[in-house]
């Protein structure tokens, strides 16, 4: 008793990601440690919502998030990390957030 709970899965959000990689001192020490215990352990996982990678796109695009290099090599680098599983859509008629772009440009439609 009084020691972490036992994950599951942990699932992380856009800018938690985002810091993960890029600043991980924007994380508290709990929050790294937990990424790390779900990263590292066979039974627990390590979730990223596929949306997260378009809202990375959507924060570059609009200049609201600087990376240190081009986008592409950027996703395909964050998403490519030892134990981070990345989660599809539910559906893939899911109904877009209120403010989406149009169909064309949503990464799935």
């Amino acid at each position: 008793m009084g020691g972490p709970a036992a994950l599951s899965s942990l699932v992380l959000d856009t800018h938690a990601w985002v810091w993960w990689i890029s600043e991980p001192e924007k994380l508290s020490r709990r929050q790294r440690s937990a990424i790390e215990r779900a990263r590292t352990r066979g039974s627990d996982t390590l979730l990223l919502s596929i949306i997260s990678a378009w809202e990375v796109a959507l924060l570059v695009e609009n200049g609201r998030l600087r990376i240190p290099m081009q986008l592409e090599a950027w996703l395909n680098q964050a998403t490519s990390i030892p134990g981070l599983e990345i989660a599809p859509l539910a559906s893939p008629s899911s109904p877009a957030p209120p403010g989406s772009p149009p169909c064309a440009t949503r990464p799935t439609c």
